[in-house]
């Protein structure tokens, strides 16, 4: 029940005057106006069990309303109106009727004259309080699950921002979280940016060219590729590893691994980012219940995005 109580207003069928309501803007479900409907300043006693009553409301800026749900004819005969949230969205002077169609009569409509819904402005605008407009609540409920998309993405960038730092091992790890393969991870040939990419649809094809080449989408990209990176590195650790044997010098070794490191971070990076906004965030689980991927049918499941609870560790 509201805290006030509602206004009282007295609409004539026949006579012309415009009376006038205030309003606040962004007020739910408290604001009422108790309406006596007249004929010639005559009370006419309005019946539940015979009629029906609504409101037609047009909104400062042409929005318009036809509520019946809001109307409720009450036992003495008068109408309540409780003015939803919706209309009160746009500030400024609304035109409104009320309507009394017979529910025995079929075709039989009466109309009140029109009176002013004056909607005073509130002190800021919020559209996280606009909950009856449908564009708005779905418009917040994708902004919801792209910043949870985009937290899970950032902390796989973390990861392996924070394994480049730690070892030289951070180049398979980064590696593994970019293309899979290298047996490091539990379960990483389907749970890596190459496979992401893959199943996310031709949104992902950036991501592909930054993680194996091959998409014809960028110049150069055959040789700038995470798994291009990779198999350099791994070239360039025989040649360090027998310039070392014969030099004996293992320092250079482990600079030219820490450089191949700071590439696979650069390039995860690059393709965690390809991929904010394109998955489906599901929640948390532990990776022993992660569900095995369907690519077809009503269950497909390909693209959905969970937050692991398994303790992250390196080797």
């Amino acid at each position: 029940m509201s805290v006030i109580s509602p206004q009282k207003l007295s609409l004539d069928f026949n006579k012309n005057e415009v009376k006038i309501i205030g309003i606040n803007q962004y007020d739910v479900n408290s604001r009422s106006v108790k309406i006596t409907c007249t004929e010639n300043g005559i009370p006419v006693i309005i019946n539940s069990s015979t009629h029906t009553a609504q409101l037609k409301l047009m909104t400062s800026k042409n929005h318009m309303f036809l509520n019946r749900d809001c109307c409720e004819i009450q036992s003495d005969g008068t109408i309540l109106v409780t003015f939803e949230q919706s209309m009160m969205y746009d500030a400024g002077k609304a035109a409104a009727q009320i309507l009394i169609t017979s529910n025995t009569n079929e075709g039989e409509l009466l109309s009140t004259v029109q009176f002013g819904v004056v909607v005073r402005d509130s002190v800021f605008d919020d559209e996280t309080y606009i909950k009856d407009y449908d564009e708005y609540s779905e418009l917040s409920e994708l902004l919801t699950e792209l910043r949870s998309a985009v937290a899970h993405v950032d902390e796989y960038v973390e990861r392996a921002e924070t394994a480049a730092d730690e070892s030289e091992d951070s180049a398979t790890l980064s590696q593994s979280y970019a293309v899979g393969g290298t047996g490091t991870r539990p379960g990483e040939d389907t749970d890596n940016a190459k496979y992401y990419s893959e199943h996310v649809g031709a949104e992902a094809t950036e991501s592909e060219s930054w993680a194996v080449g091959g998409t014809g989408t960028r110049t150069g990209e055959d040789t700038d590729n995470s798994k291009y990176y990779s198999e350099q590195s791994s070239d360039y650790a025989d040649d360090a590893h027998g310039w070392c044997d014969n030099k004996g010098d293992s320092g250079t070794s482990t600079y030219g691994s820490m450089n191949n490191a700071y590439y696979y971070m650069t390039e995860a990076r690059r393709i965690a980012q390809a991929l904010n906004g394109a998955l489906l965030p599901m929640g948390s689980i532990t990776f022993e219940n992660l569900p095995t991927p369907v690519t077809t049918g009503d269950n497909k499941n390909v693209g959905y995005l969970y937050n692991i609870t398994n303790d992250f560790t390196t080797t």
